[in-house]
């Protein structure tokens, strides 16, 4: 005859990776009392084993509904996620202990009593390491909380090493097959944050190819995880009403992971704006970013529209990227040799729309792309967005924009070093030469955007500018996502 400990166990873990943390809790506290009142536990750890399934259903709960972090208060007593983890991490490790031990010889059911020891030891250990995975992805929100609010920028490729790290640690090295589906839940978290971040290093590196497969990766990662979820939601039965009130029971941080890689893939798709409008018409664009989770490329319009500015690029620092290819998809054996230097104060020559190619070794001016213009023999600079758009501009509009460019990207070379150390710093640069004043704010440390006028502006007028200029880059930086991992 099966031991009841068999089926309990299946029932606990099963509503566990559900997200049913209520029901799972009140499932391993009723057992917990039964047992306790009728004297019936196979061995001495049952009872305290019920115990931490309860505690870990109650801070799953928590954390799935992203309570992850904690404010800190003066004389506030510590009871926060973490905290409840790392407690369940030190019962775990004596009940490991315990089960570990032989059962007493001459009691009845000697062989069955073991083979629950050995049950238990079995799933002390792989909860265990489960936990410590928990710990370190709290860890790991708290430091991505930290660096966006003090920063206002992420490392993408520490924390994609650091999510590698876990993953490769805990969330691969799973074998007890109760805990299939709550592992499950652990390696798609850890899967789509890892692709994310990827994903975000790429498009720094402004390297189109793999930025677009990480993101797909992390989609695929999001809809394998959702099937489980519905798939499980599939299984229960509703009444006619009941259908109509029921909470939805999908977990706020599988919402919020959703809700990354949409800000991931809404970034890809202004960054490589020009990639992909070579592939479909303008209204077909106009259709797909719309259905982004931001159309920056919208935003940029209306402000320009509404600021009445001259120009807004977005700016690429292309001698940072020692494999720079270009916009675009380049097979592996075609590189794109950095653009000739002219001379940055002739700004008529730039005006005419032509710059004389320079004698060998240098290339040959018609290998730059439209929207690449050299500033220094080592500092080189793209314009990845532009609007107006450079494409089916008139003569007339084709020059201005040409004097316009020559005339910030002088400013770039000068003020560049400055902006990284400052990133809600808005520079603000007038060229009397040309009579165009510039707006300069770093976005990332090789991505500026830049606002330019073709006349002197006041600080005054300034401050549309710098409040779109801060706003834009906190979307692009994910800083709102991430400050929403602490509470209020």
């Amino acid at each position: 005859m099966e031991r009841k400990e068999f089926t309990v166990l299946p029932a606990i873990f099963q509503q566990l990776a559900a997200f049913n943390y209520n029901k799972a809790k009140d499932v391993a506290e009723k057992e917990r009392c039964f047992v306790i009142s009728s004297g019936t536990a196979p061995v001495q750890v049952w009872p305290s084993f019920l115990s931490c399934l309860a505690q870990l259903a109650a801070v799953e709960r928590l954390y799935m509904n992203l309570n992850l972090l904690t404010v800190k208060g003066f004389l506030r007593r510590e009871n926060s996620v973490r905290a409840s983890y790392e407690c369940l991490l030190t019962e775990l490790s004596d009940l490991e202990t315990r089960a570990a031990l032989p059962p007493a010889g001459g009691s009845t059911g000697t062989e069955s009593c073991a083979g629950v020891s050995g049950l238990l030891w079995s799933l002390c250990s792989e909860l265990l390491s489960f936990i410590r995975a928990r710990i370190c992805l709290i860890k790991f929100y708290e430091s991505c909380q930290r660096s966006t609010a003090s920063q206002g920028l992420l490392d993408y490729s520490d924390l994609a090493v650091s999510i590698a790290d876990i993953s490769s640690t805990y969330a691969d090295n799973f074998t007890q097959p109760l805990l299939t589906a709550l592992h499950a839940n652990l390696k798609h978290e850890c899967d789509v944050l890892h692709c994310v971040l990827q994903g975000m290093c790429s498009i720094q590196q402004y390297s189109f190819l793999a930025a677009l497969l990480q993101l797909d990766a992390a989609h695929d990662a999001l809809h394998s995880w959702q099937k489980l979820i519905t798939g499980r939601e599939s299984s229960k039965k509703y009444s006619f009403s009941s259908s109509f009130l029921k909470a939805s029971s999908v977990p706020a941080l599988y919402q919020w992971l959703w809700q990354v890689k949409a800000a991931a893939t809404a970034k890809f798709s202004f960054y490589f704006y020009d990639s992909l409008a070579q592939h479909a018409s303008l209204s077909d664009i106009k259709i797909l970013l719309a259905k982004q989770s931001v159309d920056y490329v919208a935003k940029l319009v209306s402000f320009y529209r509404r600021v009445e500015a001259t120009c807004v690029c977005l700016v690429l620092e292309s001698s940072g990227i020692p494999d720079y290819r270009g916009s675009g998809y380049h097979l592996h054996q075609r590189t794109l040799s950095q653009p000739p230097s002219p001379t940055t104060n002739n700004l008529s020559t730039a005006a005419g729309g032509r710059i004389p190619p320079p004698p060998p070794p240098p290339p040959p001016r018609q290998q730059l792309s439209s929207g690449e213009v050299s500033v220094s023999r080592v500092r080189t600079f793209t314009r990845i967005f532009c609007y107006p758009l450079l494409t089916n501009q008139s003569q007339a509009d084709a020059n201005e924009s040409s004097v316009c460019w020559a005339s910030a990207q002088q400013f770039l070379v000068k003020s560049i070093d400055q902006l990284p150390q400052a990133r809600d710093a808005v520079y603000q640069l007038y060229h009397p030469q040309t009579g165009y004043t510039h707006y300069l704010h770093s976005v990332e440390p090789l991505v500026t955007l830049v606002v330019s006028y073709d006349c002197h502006r006041t600080e005054r007028e300034s401050l549309p500018v710098r409040d779109f200029l801060n706003d834009i880059s906190q979307h692009l930086n994910l800083i709102k996502l991430f400050a929403a991992l602490k509470p209020k």
